[in-house]
């Protein structure tokens, strides 16, 4: 069983919330229509290049997946939340050190969950209730305690304050945490438990930030809002008419049984989650990821006329998926040395001799697609 399955199933434990109490219900939120439909897309419609990133393989920097991705400064940072390391890699993919402190020391940590960097030091959000600070070469800095649970999803707001998300806790208790990390305090929050809905609370990726504005959502919802230390409000909802996820049938069965959730997602029953949320100056994006099967369904909805891109594979069989950035000029998903093989047609000669370079056992690689 993945962690991320693992958060999620525990999450079940807590269950039934969806309600804010800073939530202004005036304003119902911008509309996004999307037909879905499985399909290949000709990378050319929506792209005007796209580029290979081989990480650099060497007994220090065997990656077993990646969970985020971070530039900072012309590098990649990489975090593999399977075994907690933090790995650092030029812009050209050559391995530079790694965060790796596993342990019990004062120096170290147990999970890490979620990766920040400001102002030259790097935040490590563990789900033990901690965040690890340490400069942008590596070396400690710091240890917060948080006073507020365990987070596993973080984003820095303004005037040197955090918002994290809570999968388990109080469930009096906000579930996003406003935390000032110079005055180490709370400083407010939003979205608390309640028994309208169910599930919503059992997800790991809840913000992204756009233009300096800063959004949350939920990966069993379509609503993804805007949010600051003062206010909340609905910004946007997709809406894919009746494939729209109808969470509500399942409620008793689920109260009755925890290993139902299990049972709803190995069948398909519930057919997909929000991986992730996104948008740039052109498009509002999202991922649709399935269970247990590797389906990425990419959803790109121009904001210009409401023309809508839905596409499972590229041209040829390739996937993009386990998106981590996506700028008004590219986004950086994850490909395998295997799935290269799929993308030889769209690929130009100097990435295509990157590849045959790689080994059977080689890093995952960076897979950068350049907007039209």
């Amino acid at each position: 069983m993945t962690k991320t399955t693992t958060y999620i199933v525990i999450g079940v434990i807590c269950l039934l919330f969806f309600s804010c109490n800073k939530k202004d219900n005036t304003y119902q939120g911008k509309v996004l229509s999307v037909e879905l439909k499985e399909n290949e897309l000709d990378p050319s419609h929506l792209f005007s290049k796209v580029e290979i990133i081989p990480l650099e393989t060497t007994d220090e920097s065997l990656i077993t997946s990646i969970h985020q991705i971070i530039e900072y400064n012309n590098r990649f940072y990489i975090l593999d939340d399977r075994i907690s390391v933090l790995f650092c890699f030029d812009k050209s993919g050559k391995f530079l050190y790694k965060i790796d402190k596993t342990g019990d020391g004062p120096e170290e940590y147990n999970l890490i969950s979620e990766t920040i960097i400001n102002q030259n030091k790097i935040y490590m959000l563990s789900p033990m209730g901690f965040i690890h600070v340490y400069d942008i070469e590596g070396n400690f800095v710091d240890k917060y305690q948080l006073p507020s649970g365990g987070g596993h999803d973080m984003i820095k707001l303004e005037n040197d304050i955090i918002a994290y998300w809570t999968l388990l806790g109080n469930p009096l208790e906000y579930k996003v945490t406003f935390y000032n990390l110079i005055n180490k305090q709370v400083v407010g929050g939003f979205w608390k438990d309640n028994d309208d809905t169910f599930m919503s609370n059992m997800c790991i990726e809840v913000f992204y930030n756009y233009d300096n504005n800063y959004y949350f959502s939920t990966q069993f919802s379509n609503e993804v809002y805007r949010f600051n230390t003062d206010t909340i409000e609905l910004e946007y909802k997709w809406d894919f008419g009746h494939n729209n996820l109808n969470l509500k049938p399942y409620i008793k069965d689920v109260k009755k049984d925890l290993n139902n959730f299990s049972k709803l997602t190995d069948t398909m029953e519930i057919p997909y989650y929000f991986f992730r949320n996104f948008q740039n100056k052109n498009y509002y994006y999202t991922i649709l990821k399935s269970w247990p099967i590797d389906k990425w369904r990419n959803i790109f909805y121009r904001k210009k006329d409401g023309k809508s891109y839905v596409f499972d594979t590229l041209k040829g069989g390739v996937k993009v998926k386990d998106v981590s950035i996506l700028t008004d000029t590219y986004m950086i998903s994850v490909i395998s040395p295997e799935e290269i093989q799929s993308c030889k047609e769209i690929i130009s000669n100097e990435d295509l001799k990157k590849y045959n370079k790689l080994k059977d056992d080689s890093n995952l690689c960076l897979f950068k697609l350049y907007f039209k």
